[in-house]
């Protein structure tokens, strides 16, 4: 797509290589996380969500409306 800088940020702050692990956590999102994916994507020319299917639909829809809130770009879903 001819762009010069990728930047990647998760859903949930924690990770694992076994996507199962995620439900056991208290707290899988993390105090700081959606701070760090704010931050992402107020400089963002373009909005990537590609989180897969192990991302819960409230989750989603949570991160969704605050990429909206951050950035007015456009935002692609591959979810």
């Amino acid at each position: 797509w001819g762009f010069t800088h990728l930047e990647l940020v998760n859903l949930y702050a924690f990770r694992s290589p076994y996507p199962e692990d995620l439900w056991t956590q208290d707290d899988p999102v993390g105090r700081m996380n959606d701070g760090h994916i704010f931050n992402a994507a107020r400089t963002a020319h373009t909005i990537v969500c590609a989180w897969g299917g192990n991302a819960k639909p409230e989750r989603a829809r949570q991160i969704f409306n605050l990429l909206h809130s951050a950035n007015d770009r456009s935002i692609v879903c591959s979810c």
